[in-house]
C-alpha cells in the first residue's frame, strides 16, 4: 500500500519530532520503533513530538504505537510526548478512541534543527512484526473503554497468529 505519504523525523530542540505526511499505517511501524527506541536510549532527556498537522489517516497499529511511546517516556521519566497541531480528520480519529484525554494534544509550532532520516515502509510477515502489533494494540486496549472492546480480538487474533508462527519456526527448526 505505497502512496504519497511520508514519515520524517527530525531533531528539535528539546528532542525528537515525527511528521506525519499522508497516512500513518503500520507500513511504517516497525522501523519508527526501531529508529525512535535508539534515539531514546541515547538521551537521557528528551520530548518526542507527532507533528499530525499534514496527516489524512492514523490506522490502529500507529496509534498503537504513539501510545507504546507515550507511556514509555512517561514510566522512564525522559520526557513527554505531544501530539502536535493535529487535523481535524486526525482529531476525529483520536476523540472516537477517547484518547484525546490520554495523549497530549497541542498547537504550539516547535523549532527544527536538522532533519535526521526519513521512514521507510515495508512490512513484514515475522514475528518482530507481529510482536511489534501486539504491543501496540494492547496499548490500545490499556486506556479502557472502547478501545478495550475494538481491539481485544484483534490482539487475540494476533496473539494466535505469533503462537502458529512460532510452532512453524520451531517444526523448521527441528527439521534442519
Amino acid at each position: 500500500m505505497m502512496s504519497t505519504s511520508n514519515i520524517l523525523i527530525y531533531f528539535v530542540s528539546d528532542g525528537i519530532l515525527v511528521k506525519v505526511v499522508g497516512k500513518g499505517v503500520v507500513e511504517y511501524c516497525r522501523d519508527l520503533k526501531e529508529e525512535l527506541e535508539k534515539l531514546i536510549s541515547e538521551y537521557t532527556k528528551l520530548n518526542l513530538y507527532f507533528d499530525l498537522s499534514e496527516a489524512v489517516h492514523l490506522d490502529s497499529s500507529f496509534i498503537g504505537l504513539i501510545v507504546m511511546f507515550d507511556k514509555k517516556l512517561s514510566k522512564s521519566g525522559k520526557g513527554e510526548l505531544y501530539i502536535l497541531n493535529p487535523s481535524t480528520k486526525v482529531l476525529e480519529i483520536l476523540s472516537s478512541m477517547d484518547l484525546t484525554d490520554v495523549l497530549k494534544i497541542t498547537n504550539i509550532d516547535v523549532h527544527i534543527i536538522g532533519k535526521y532520516k526519513d521512514v521507510q515502509a515495508n512490512i513484514q510477515k515475522d514475528i518482530v512484526e507481529l510482536k511489534l502489533l501486539i504491543e501496540a494494540h494492547s496499548s490500545l486496549i490499556q486506556t479502557g473503554g472502547r478501545n478495550k472492546e475494538l481491539f481485544a480480538s484483534l490482539e487475540r487474533t494476533l496473539r494466535e497468529e505469533l503462537k502458529k508462527y512460532e510452532s512453524q519456526q520451531g517444526n523448521e527448526g527441528e527439521k534442519s
